[in-house]
C-alpha cells in the first residue's frame, strides 16, 4: 500500500498508520455505520498517541471514497467530545480526499453519489440497499453541514477521477469530489484514473504518485514548521507526525476497507 511503502521515501520524517474497517459498504454509509467506524478510528488513534506520549504531534488524514466520510465524521465527533478527542482535532493540519463524495452535482444528490459508490463496490444495488441509502441521505447531508464549521481549521487536497470504468460512468466526478473552498484553503487535483485506481500507485517513479507526494510533502512540511515539537520531530522517530489514510496520516494515518487491496 503506497502510504506505507512509498510515502516514507518522499517524507522520511513521517510515520504512517493504516486504519482498515470491514467493508459492508451499504452499512458504511448509514448513520450508525459511519459513526461506528469513526469512533473506532478515534479510539485507536488516541490510544496510540497516548501510549507513545505523542498527543501533540500533527496529523494529516488521507481517505479514499467513503473512507473520507469516516474521517469527516471522526472530526465532527472529536469536536463534540473535545475532552477526550480534542488533541486529535486540534493537531489535525490537513485532509487529503481521493474521490470522496462531498456533495451532489450535475443533477445528482449526495445520496445518488453514495449509491453510485455502493453499486461500484458491490456490483449491484438491491432494493434493500436503495432503502438504506435513502434513509442515510439526510445523515450525509447533515454531516456535510456539521463538518463545514471546521473548513477554516485545515488545509485540503481533493483529488478527483476523470475516467469511468468499462461501460460505466465516472463514479465521483469533480462536481462531487471538490469541496469548493478558496484556493488558499483547498488545492484540487484531477488524475486520469478511475474510481478504483485513483489511489493505487505502481511505484515511486509513477508520475501521478510524484504529483500527489509533492503536495503531501508540502502539507507535511507546513505541519511540522508550525508545530511546537519541530525539533523533536526531526530527531526522534517516535515524535514524527502521523499520516492517516482511511486509514490515515499522524503524518500518517489512513482509512481503507479490508476488501481494498
Amino acid at each position: 500500500m503506497w502510504p506505507r511503502d512509498l510515502l516514507p521515501q518522499k517524507i522520511p520524517y513521517s510515520r504512517v498508520f493504516l486504519f482498515k474497517y470491514n467493508s459492508n459498504v451499504a452499512f458504511d454509509v448509514s448513520e450508525a455505520g459511519i459513526r461506528e467506524h469513526a469512533n473506532a478510528l478515534l479510539d485507536h488513534l488516541q490510544g496510540y498517541r497516548e501510549d507513545s506520549e505523542t498527543t501533540t504531534i500533527p496529523i494529516i488524514f488521507v481517505g479514499h471514497s467513503l473512507g473520507g466520510l469516516v474521517i469527516k465524521q471522526a472530526l465532527v465527533l472529536a469536536k463534540q467530545n473535545d475532552k477526550v478527542y480534542g488533541d486529535i482535532r486540534k493537531n489535525t493540519r490537513a485532509l487529503v480526499f481521493f474521490a470522496t463524495p462531498h456533495k451532489g452535482g450535475n443533477g445528482a444528490s449526495l445520496g445518488d453519489r453514495a449509491a453510485s459508490v455502493v453499486a461500484f463496490f458491490t456490483g449491484n444495488l438491491r432494493n434493500d440497499m436503495l432503502k438504506l441509502l435513502n434513509q442515510s441521505s439526510k445523515h450525509l447531508a447533515n454531516l456535510t453541514v456539521d463538518f463545514s464549521h471546521q473548513y477554516e481549521d485545515y488545509q485540503f487536497l481533493t483529488v478527483s477521477e476523470t475516467l469511468g470504468l468499462v461501460k460505466a460512468p465516472i463514479i465521483v466526478d469533480a462536481s462531487s469530489a471538490v469541496i469548493g473552498l478558496p484556493g488558499h484553503r483547498e488545492h484540487v487535483l484531477q488524475l486520469n484514473r478511475d474510481h478504483r485506481q485513483i489511489c493505487k500507485f505502481e511505484g515511486n517513479s509513477n508520475s501521478d504518485f510524484k504529483l500527489v507526494a509533492r503536495h503531501l510533502k508540502r502539507l507535511a512540511d507546513a505541519a511540522v514548521e508550525n508545530s511546537p515539537n519541530q525539533g523533536r520531530i526531526q530527531e526522534d522517530p517516535e515524535q514524527r507526525p502521523i499520516v492517516a489514510e482511511p486509514v490515515g496520516f499522524e503524518l500518517r494515518a489512513s482509512l481503507g476497507s479490508q476488501t481494498d487491496p
